[in-house]
């Protein structure tokens, strides 16, 4: 079991370089074609699993293609983020680890990295970087639930930021 698993993680990490390597030379938005490949999608549920190899070589060979590449050189759309290579590793860890982060009980270094004492919580943190929003003249959009609620959460480092809407 382990043997397959390491060769599936291997494949899709193999995978993801290629894609990543190849971010240069892609199309910014995909071809017609490549969008109309993706109807093999559109299929009843099969009545039993497909191998994971396979599934990860059809979401290469059918997904890739028709993907926007946002995180391209050439890619003048929306700012939408990009997905720094330590995040990806990070993340890439963390999906190896595979935790119930709902609790301590389910998973130790989730809680400690969510609820740490202030001075060490990714909140806490987060409170310590300016919003972008915060002090722009005038937003495009309305802060998210999730910013407003930050900024109230967060003290004394965000306490005289205003949260203008549009």
């Amino acid at each position: 079991m382990r043997n397959a698993e390491h060769a599936l993680l291997t494949d899709a990490d193999r995978r993801a370089i290629v894609y990543n390597d190849s971010l240069e030379q892609r199309r910014v938005y995909p071809s017609e074609s490549a969008i109309a490949a993706l109807d093999a999608f559109d299929r009843p549920l099969p009545g039993t699993g497909q191998e994971a190899g396979q599934v990860l070589h059809t979401l290469d060979e059918l997904g890739s293609p028709a993907t926007v590449t946002s995180n391209g050189p050439r890619y003048f759309g929306f700012v939408i983020g990009a997905t720094l290579p330590a995040a990806a590793a990070a993340e890439r860890m963390v999906l190896a680890w595979d935790q119930c982060a709902s609790s301590f009980d389910g998973s130790p270094i989730a809680d400690k990295l969510e609820k740490s004492p202030p001075a060490g919580s990714a909140k806490h943190w987060a409170c310590q970087v300016k919003a972008p929003w915060a002090s722009a003249p005038a937003p495009r959009r309305a802060p998210s639930p999730a910013c407003r609620q930050h900024a109230a959460h967060c003290s004394p480092g965000m306490a005289g930021i205003s949260i203008r809407t549009v």
